[in-house]
């Protein structure tokens, strides 16, 4: 090989070596961004109120769970090209995210026996709902009580043309076209029944006559405006009354008495300020039976829902499966929760 050849080889030679210096460090720069991106959505979903602006924020707390999962991809790539102290960080990482997401798939048992009831929350999406496959998913889940968002004057009369009323015969309702309609429908007769003026949207309760319960549970049907809507400010303000509301309705069953509440909440368990309604003794459905993530939103489209903006909450009382259910015509995922109650 003469000097020209030998030159071009090692020319040939620093190029390859170069291009591969540059796509590691591009890798290692993936690789850190992943690795604050985890450690940003670790932070915003324990500790960052969510205000409406700016809504990236809004965005990182809702997506967290997806974006955490950076951290132990990065365990892998590091491992693999035997970056061990940048493998040290992205574990430790890995750690923080187990520590933050894993209660939601581990049962939390309350040890509450007694007569058990299903509960689905429905949102109608403007009263554009397929009726029908409402109330089929009300008889085929051996649902007992209803809640309902987005019930227009339409979908009301609808859903009992559909038969709901042969199902669910007891109902306190806050029909109105557009968002802010809500229902409550019931097997069991409702006494109490109360509607709250202090909400934008719908919410309406009423305490339940069930067999073999020891105390009327209180059942209550809400919905939180959309952080994205034409008054920004209004899900933050609403959703920080919600507290207030959970603590009046515990107050008003008592130390032994239930509550149920189901809800679009247009928010994640990720949430700092969905997490301040769990204080007093309640529970998120999904987190107390360990069904995880149950993701209800979008529903509409070629891809499964994305975030869990639905919610069933209890106090004094054990929600031992969750599932959703497709409903054809609205844009979420319509939730299922089985929940024990105290028996008398």
């Amino acid at each position: 090989m003469d000097q020209t050849q030998a030159a071009a080889a090692h020319r040939a030679t620093a190029q390859r070596r170069g291009a591969v210096a540059r796509s590691v460090r591009f890798l290692v720069s993936l690789i850190w961004l992943g690795l604050i991106l985890t450690a940003a959505a670790a932070f915003a979903s324990r500790y960052l109120t969510v205000l409406p602006k700016p809504r990236y924020a809004i965005a990182l707390t809702a997506f967290s769970p997806y974006v955490m999962l950076c951290a132990p991809v990065a365990v892998l790539v590091t491992l693999l090209t035997r970056r061990w102290r940048l493998a040290l960080v992205a574990g430790l990482l890995t750690l923080l995210v187990v520590v933050v997401e894993l209660p939601m798939f581990l049962p939390n048992h309350s040890g509450v026996r007694g007569p058990v009831i299903h509960v689905l929350s429905a949102n109608l999406k403007l009263g554009e709902a397929d009726p029908t496959r409402v109330v089929a998913a009300v008889r085929s889940g051996d649902v007992s009580v209803l809640m309902t968002q987005e019930l227009s004057y339409r979908e009301s009369d609808a859903l009992i043309a559909a038969g709901i009323k042969s199902l669910l015969p007891y109902s306190q309702l806050a029909v109105a076209n557009g968002a802010s309609g809500t229902g409550l429908w019931s097997r069991y007769p409702m006494t109490d029944q109360r509607t709250y003026a202090n909400f934008r949207f719908g919410t309406v309760s009423a305490r339940l006559r069930i067999p073999g319960v020891a105390i009327q549970p209180l059942a209550i049907a809400g919905h939180m405006p959309g952080p994205w809507n034409e008054k920004p400010t209004a899900w933050a303000e609403d959703i920080a009354a919600l507290p207030g509301l959970l603590a009046r309705s515990a107050t008003t069953v008592g130390q032994r008495g239930s509550v149920i509440l189901g809800a679009d909440l247009n928010a994640t368990y990720d949430s700092r300020q969905f997490r301040r309604c769990l204080a007093g003794g309640y529970h998120d459905a999904a987190e107390q039976s360990g069904a995880g993530i149950t993701a209800t939103f979008p529903a509409q489209g070629r891809y499964p829902p994305l975030i869990a903006i639905d919610h069933v909450l209890t106090r004094n009382a054990q929600a031992t499966s969750v599932h959703t259910v497709f409903i054809p015509g609205s844009d979420h995922r319509a939730l299922i929760a089985a929940v024990r109650l105290p028996a008398a």
